[in-house]
């Protein structure tokens, strides 16, 4: 994604001063959110609405305009966000004013290379207070310079932002096309237990990991939490020791496996990615792997996992007792897929693949490109690169 020895090159090329040195308090107050009694995820209403950890919803009751940076103000996460347009912030979290020797874009990007979560981490439930933030240290460049860090970094999150927008484009494509293909020929009613007994397909829920088996490196268990958006995202510092290998088995991950979360939040559904690190799954997973790809096309049974029939059927197994919702290995068992003939699994699978696969390519040049932006970040705030060094960098992964 970028050129070889660009952060050495470019790091020693810095000459010429950084900026003003000040505190956040002489140029830039915190403002109080309001509670906000309804809003919804209907993203047509004009107005954003923000709590300390980002975006929750919209509303059409407007507290400001941005451009505007907004910041947590209570929880152990306080994240750094930003409005664009028509904002409302709740009163978990502040927005910034500031005096117009900042742009505001700058300062989300200089905020964001700040420690915002270290403030006030001692209490029983974290705060950010006024008095803390106004106390923090900041080099401010000139407005000019400022627009030009603001630019270079934008350029990436643009892109960023553009490849998130295809990847779900793709999917919805690939959901519409399935349904389609549902109202054609005629498929046949079989559930999950019956291609498993047929040995056209692998089942199982996750690795029940003993105390003694962790360690410090191994590999990573897979949690529910880890699932969202369609994704695989392995977050965790829990690991099993590459020792207990032969104990896990075939609940070790393996490429185009699917995987369904059932406990807790029931139903959230992805395909592993090729690239993604071995990982061990946690029982609050079942995996499905296709062995007999003659028989069962992986690319038609993950686009069926997406569907509205399988979220039907899981809200009917969840509720069981009192307790949290889930699904156990019988009732996933007992799942019924509307299976086609081999050739017209062959051809909904084919574009289903091709769907697949891009939408895993896009978010692996994302993560490619957010380590490229959060790296330059670091280097520009801290005056280690060059404005002009930065911008060749962009130019050749964007």
């Amino acid at each position: 994604m970028s050129p070889p020895g660009w952060r050495r090159s470019c790091a020693s090329s810095w000459s010429g001063s950084m900026g003003k040195a000040t505190t956040w308090g002489k140029i830039a107050t915190l403002e109080y959110g309001k509670a906000l009694r309804t809003y919804s995820k209907d993203s047509h209403r004009p107005v954003e609405v923000f709590g300390t950890n980002g975006p929750i919803g919209f509303t059409d009751q407007e507290m400001g305009v941005g451009p505007r940076v907004i910041i947590g103000r209570k929880g152990a996460y306080r994240g750094v966000h930003f409005a664009k347009g028509p904002f409302w912030v709740i009163d978990t979290a502040y927005y910034l004013n500031h005096d117009n020797s900042v742009d505001p874009t700058w300062a989300y990007y200089a905020l964001r290379n700040t420690d915002i979560n270290g403030l006030g981490s001692g209490s029983a439930i974290p705060s950010t207070t006024r008095a803390d933030f106004y106390a923090l240290p900041v080099t401010l460049p000139s407005i000019p310079e400022q627009r030009k860090i603001a630019e270079v970094l934008g350029a990436l999150d643009e892109k960023i932002s553009a490849n998130d927008k295809a990847a779900s484009l793709l999917i919805k494509l690939g959901d519409a096309h399935f349904a389609n293909g549902l109202r054609g020929p005629s498929a046949t009613a079989t559930t999950i237990g019956e291609l498993v007994i047929r040995g056209h397909l692998l089942m199982s829920d996750g690795y029940r990991t003993k105390r003694d088996e962790h360690g410090e490196s191994g590999l990573r268990i897979l949690r529910a939490g880890d699932v969202r958006d369609g994704r695989i995202l392995p977050e965790g510092s829990d690991f099993v020791s590459h020792d207990y290998e032969r104990q896990i088995g075939k609940k070790k991950s393996e490429p185009y496996d699917i995987v369904l979360t059932t406990k807790g939040t029931v139903g959230r559904v992805a395909v592993v990615p090729a690239h993604l690190e071995p990982v061990v799954y946690s029982p609050q997973l079942c995996y499905f792997r296709v062995v007999d790809h003659d028989a069962l096309d992986w690319g038609y049974l993950a686009a069926w996992f997406r569907s509205r029939d399988l979220e039907l059927q899981t809200a009917n197994r969840m509720h069981k007792s009192d307790m949290a919702p889930y699904i156990n290995l019988q009732d996933a068992r007992s799942l019924v897929v509307p299976l086609a003939n081999p050739e017209t699994q062959r051809k909904q699978g084919e574009l289903q693949r091709t769907f697949i696969n891009r939408f895993h390519s896009l978010h692996q040049e994302n993560q490619k490109l957010s380590t490229t932006r959060d790296e330059l970040l670091s280097l520009l705030m801290s005056g280690k690169i060059r404005v002009r060094d930065a911008d060749k960098v962009v130019e050749e992964v964007v």
